[in-house]
């Protein structure tokens, strides 16, 4: 999948400045302190989705960031690759289990995405 998006060049000066590196190096000590404390979480979200759909443990999508710059986005799956006699896909509503249900219900699959916080993607 290709990903063609534009990006504007910005620089800041002054408060401006000042105010995206405080919100920056918040959000870096925000993001890496949950990731320390949530790590007991992610791993056994880790073993959950290794048990119940085996590899790959996640799903990877390409989003837009900061200036519509893509960058990759990490979730942990919820969904089987199961496949109908043609061999495509099944529709997401029959892929999804109840562990699948789950782990969305309590956005588990979401926690990887603390780690593309981190690397100021989000």
């Amino acid at each position: 999948m290709t990903l063609t998006l534009t990006a504007q060049s910005r620089t800041q000066t002054g408060p401006a400045a000042l105010i995206s590196r405080s919100k920056r190096a918040f959000d870096v000590v925000a993001a890496g302190s949950a990731l320390v404390l949530l790590s007991p979480l992610v791993l056994v979200t880790w073993v959950l989705v290794a048990i119940g759909f085996g590899r790959p443990f996640f799903h990877r999508s390409y989003r837009a960031g900061l200036h519509a710059k893509p960058f990759l986005v990490w979730k942990f799956r919820t969904m089987t690759n199961d496949l109908d006699r043609h061999g495509d896909l099944l529709p997401d509503a029959d892929r999804l289990t109840k562990l699948g249900k789950f782990i969305r219900a309590l956005s588990l699959d979401e926690l990887p995405q603390l780690v593309n916080i981190v690397l100021g993607d989000m």
